[in-house]
């Protein structure tokens, strides 16, 4: 199926710091949702964006994204930006967004207005109602590079037939073939889904920020405490998926100055157990502070998203900041 590419929705910002025997740094930002539908199309000759997609939370809260030619985007909130954008480096701004689902469960309509102020609506003419057959991980791309790690994953989805469309004011743009899925002349798939049941769960990157200190267990977070292992097992976030260490996210304070610590990471959504993302975690200490570093292993295409977090301490304050790192 084509690279759907989505980016950013909003949710959860986890920053927990620890100084006492029952807490623990957990600097990794994760926005976490699901979404129970979600509409994207491609589309060829408008002058500035070249697809259009919708997160559909409910129908009171929808979130459109526009992704421009140099690949940035801008999101369009069907009505207040939720105040956790405040969080994301992205373009956000209130707006308008309509999405309907037809009876016949296969076709969808989505209106909303362009940041030009435009009215654009999208048509989308399915080849069948969404099927787990077409569902699962999702690349993303190279949209939103500096970004951080987003990963997506589809309960169901359908592909576009040739009667889709997207229209700018009154300019139609039609849906061109997808040449990654088609077969002809068996199959023409055009670059156009819908999908129902739609996990979102992106660790993103942030500029310097203070990290506030909390005591005691954590909304979300499950710890050990132990001879042999302390720190996190388990990120629990609100949109339906966790982060699993294994062993345990140490405690980073407690580390030794020149030694690294390794772990092993793992992104699971639902209650299915399995690791649809995987790598490793390393941690080192330095005079400074702390320096984490994520490198995700599989799949192949996550492992252009690698992090590093410079964790910083100064007496009782702590911050961090994350930034893509391509060189480790």
């Amino acid at each position: 199926m084509k690279r759907i590419t989505l980016l950013f929705c909003l949710c959860v910002f986890t920053l927990v710091s620890v100084f006492s025997q029952s807490s623990f740094i957990q600097p990794v930002n994760i926005v976490s949702n699901y979404a129970e539908y979600h509409i994207i199309a491609w589309f060829t000759g408008h002058e500035k964006y070249e697809c259009v997609e919708a997160f559909v939370y409910s129908q009171e809260k929808i979130r459109v994204i526009f992704t421009r030619h140099d690949q940035s985007q801008i999101d369009i909130w069907n009505g207040t930006v939720p105040v956790s954008a405040a969080f994301s480096k992205r373009e956000s701004r209130d707006g308008y967004a309509y999405f309907r689902l037809d009876s016949n469960g296969r076709d969808a309509q989505l209106k909303t207005i362009s940041p030009e102020g435009e009215e654009v609506m999208l048509i989308y003419v399915g080849q069948a109602e969404p099927s787990s057959e077409y569902g699962g991980m999702t690349d993303p791309g190279s949209h939103a590079p500096d970004g951080g790690l987003p990963v997506f994953f589809r309960n169901k989805s359908s592909i576009s037939t040739k009667k889709s469309y997207i229209r700018f004011g009154n300019t139609k743009y039609s849906i061109p073939v997808d040449k990654e899925i088609s077969v002809p002349p068996f199959f023409i798939g055009y670059e156009a889904f819908l999908s129902m049941g739609y996990y979102s769960f992106i660790i993103v990157t942030y500029g310097k920020t203070e990290l506030p200190v909390f005591t005691g267990e954590q909304k979300g977070i499950i710890s050990v405490s132990s001879e042999n292992e302390r720190g996190i097992k388990t990120i629990n976030t609100d949109g339906g998926s966790s982060i699993i260490f294994s062993p345990a996210l140490p405690d980073l304070f407690s580390l030794e100055e020149g030694k690294s610590h390794t772990v092993h990471f793992g992104i699971v959504f639902g209650s299915s157990g399995k690791e649809e993302v995987y790598g490793t975690l390393s941690a080192e200490k330095t005079t400074q502070g702390v320096i984490l570093y994520m490198n995700p292993e599989y799949p192949s295409w996550a492992q252009k998203r690698r992090l590093n977090y410079a964790i910083e301490i100064e007496g009782e304050s702590v911050s961090a900041q994350c930034s893509m790192n391509s060189e480790r």
